[in-house]
């Protein structure tokens, strides 16, 4: 289809005749021709619009009675303003493609603290922009060797590769783009040059585009995009997703490092309190708060000075970086706990601080314990 739509000549002709030459004979099998010539179409009438010395856009007439067109009917159109009708629409296309680029940052940017979220958001909003059947990102797992799915968009049930679908790496065209680090499109995925490449996961796609998303030289995430259709994606197609993929790159990066301080702080036996500018707790995480017997958000806004016995002895210990010491904190029900505490300053453009307290209780019992 893509070379039909490519000529950059007029062509008028009966479609039998048409698709009976060698160049064009592939064409009988095209789906999209498929639907043409079982609509009973007879005959056509292709005109190219140039830009630039290359296709911009074509219109093709089609009737279903022999030898329908002329030279009179090419010449008719031919001197019809197009060119310019074209070129506008052209215009208003590309504005709306970076009006959509836009947006998508825009709003991947507003839930990069959660890298599930950017993911969810990624792909549903590109699926849905272009119309696309299927797009997966895949978190690349050098540990197991293998690329998990993280999230999909699918236009249909038939083309849901499911939560649990995972590939092992060097394997189809996700193991081919993750070893060049560059992006690859399968314009057909029954062509000799790639049927021994895609694994058609999804049993109805024709064509496939995989874009890598790399991080410190190493490719971290794949964005993967199926469709039933062949040829489904435009050089136009290709250049935006790699300029999206550039603008991703940052953005996975700041969520990814985001995800491993979160999953850090959640699952660290320590208590880890982080205060604000102002000395109010910015985020805290569970150990803390079982430490000195508060809820999570019992402790969200409150003065760090609450949790030490003297204000005036927790005021001075904050002024500098402390590295462990033995000190009392004060417990929610009055009571003290002592703890190693050690605070360290935040980066000045954060201007918080952030205090690491071991129980030194539990430390206590697991020595007794050695000496039973």
């Amino acid at each position: 289809t893509r070379n039909f739509v490519n000529q950059k000549r007029p062509v008028f002709d009966n479609l039998d005749d048409f698709l009976s030459k060698d160049e064009w004979n592939d064409l009988r099998e095209d789906p999209e021709f498929k639907k043409i010539l079982e609509a009973g179409v007879q005959s056509f009438l292709f005109l190219p619009v140039l830009k630039g010395g290359k296709v911009a856009a074509s219109i093709t007439l089609f009737s279903n009675a022999e030898n329908a067109f002329e030279s009179a009917d090419e010449k008719m159109l031919d001197e019809m303003p197009l060119d310019s009708a074209v070129y506008m629409a052209l215009y208003y296309q590309d504005r709306e493609e970076m009006m959509f680029r836009q947006r998508l940052l825009g709003e991947l940017s507003s839930v990069s603290n959660n890298i599930d979220s950017v993911a969810r958001l990624m792909v549903k909003m590109i699926g849905e922009h272009y119309e696309w059947d299927n797009v997966s990102l895949f978190r690349v797992d050098e540990t197991f060797k293998e690329v998990v799915l993280e999230q999909e968009f699918a236009s249909r049930e038939s083309f849901k590769l499911g939560p649990n679908f995972t590939q092992k790496i060097g394997k189809g065209l996700l193991g081919r783009v993750m070893k060049t680090g560059e992006i690859t499109c399968v314009p057909d995925m029954d062509s000799e040059e790639f049927k021994d490449v895609c694994i058609r996961a999804l049993k109805e796609s024709r064509s496939e585009l995989c874009l890598p998303i790399t991080i410190s030289g190493h490719v971290r995430w794949l964005l993967n995009i199926e469709d039933s259709h062949q040829n489904a994606f435009s050089e136009e197609n290709k250049t935006a997703l790699e300029e999206i993929g550039r603008e991703l790159k940052g953005l996975m990066s700041r969520a990814r490092t985001q995800h491993f301080l979160t999953a850090l702080l959640e699952n660290a036996s320590d208590g880890i309190l982080i205060t604000d500018g102002k000395g109010m707790v910015a985020k805290a995480n569970l150990a803390w708060a079982n430490l000195l017997g508060y809820s999570l958000e019992e402790l969200e806004g409150r003065d760090v000075l609450d949790f030490f016995p003297s204000k005036k002895k927790g005021t001075n210990l904050l002024k500098g970086p402390l590295p462990n010491q033995k000190i009392l904190l004060r417990h929610a029900d009055g009571d003290t706990v002592e703890v190693l505490l050690s605070i360290s300053e935040l980066p000045k453009a954060l201007a918080g601080k952030i205090l690491i307290a071991k129980d030194l209780a539990l430390t206590k019992r697991m020595e007794e314990l050695e000496y039973l």
